[in-house]
């Protein structure tokens, strides 16, 4: 913002130095608190503007709109004199984050809680392919029937005994080695659900996954309740996690026209993959209490309600 006052009373003071206000930028010596800054100077043949002068008692203030508004070119009015002197008085303020840089940086923040649902949302497309792949098709990949209701189920009684121990886990192992290795594990599960291994495999298969959902549904929710905006990230991160399994669901139909049913569980966790990279994207969160109180309870109502 800027104020111009000429020592000649026939100018228009605003029309110069509005045009001055935009050639010159913010200076760094100010800081935060910005300052108003008295300048004079001269506007000579080809509105050239020379012979600067800053009315400070620091250097480094003194110098900054000097290098910046010698040589500088202004439109001038028709009654302009090229002797005319011009003192002008500046007033710096720190321009506040606009819409854009606001939503560049809440983005930037939201990485963390992003990076953690995607590992899950990958994670489940396995999973959620199985729910509606083995009770019609468990002959292809060798199950008995009698057996459909156990492996798919054994998973949820898996998360419901270990989700207490799994928070101790976290506290002394930190959020991201447990995340990588749950997404890692995973894949491997997702793998196997087509490899034509026997029962028994199979229900280890379903038991470390249920494991591996159990860290990774934590750490998600445990990151978005790291972010200041808790109803935001938590509703973001819902939003991502429920979409690995639509894909899935989306996919795996197709894939039947093309491969074998075995096989598909195999490309299902090729296409699972990415989210052990990003689990490899977290960062080692900062142990806060609040945070911690905040997802356990959080997880004690999943608890009373799987």
């Amino acid at each position: 913002m800027a104020t111009c006052s000429p020592l000649s009373v026939r100018e228009k003071p605003h029309e110069i130095g509005n045009q001055l206000s935009s050639l010159i930028d913010y200076p760094a010596v100010l800081g935060a608190n910005g300052g108003i800054v008295v300048i004079q100077l001269s506007i000579g043949g080809g509105s050239a503007i020379g012979k600067v002068k800053v009315f400070t008692r620091d250097d480094e203030l003194n110098n900054d709109p000097i290098r910046q508004l010698t040589g500088k070119r202004v439109h001038l009015p028709d009654y302009h004199h090229p002797a005319n002197s011009y003192i002008v008085k500046l007033r710096f303020v720190r321009p506040k984050l606009n819409d854009q840089i606001r939503v560049q940086k809440h983005i930037t923040e939201m990485k963390l809680p992003m990076y953690a649902s995607f590992s899950l949302t990958f994670a489940l497309m396995g999973d959620a392919f199985l729910y509606s792949f083995l009770p019609i098709n468990a002959s292809s990949i060798q199950v008995q029937i009698i057996w459909i209701g156990t492996i798919l189920s054994i998973n949820r009684f898996t998360r419901i005994l270990l989700n207490p121990l799994i928070l101790r886990v976290f506290s002394r192992l930190g959020f991201r080695l447990p995340v990588i290795v749950a997404a890692t594990f995973s894949v491997f599960a997702t793998a196997g659900y087509g490899a034509g291994f026997d029962i028994v495999t199979l229900l280890v298969l379903r038991v470390l996954w249920g494991i591996s959902y159990s860290v990774l549904r934590v750490g998600a929710v445990t990151y978005a309740m790291d972010y200041p905006k808790k109803g935001l990230a938590l509703g973001v991160s819902q939003s991502i996690v429920e979409s690995g399994p639509l894909l899935a669901l989306l996919i795996g139909p197709l894939l039947f026209e093309v491969i074998n049913p075995r096989s598909i569980f195999l490309v299902i966790a090729l296409l699972s993959t990415p989210g052990i990279y990003f689990a490899f994207k977290l960062k080692e969160r900062e142990t806060g209490h609040r945070a911690e109180n905040s997802a356990s309870k959080y997880h004690f109502l999943r608890f009373l309600t799987v």
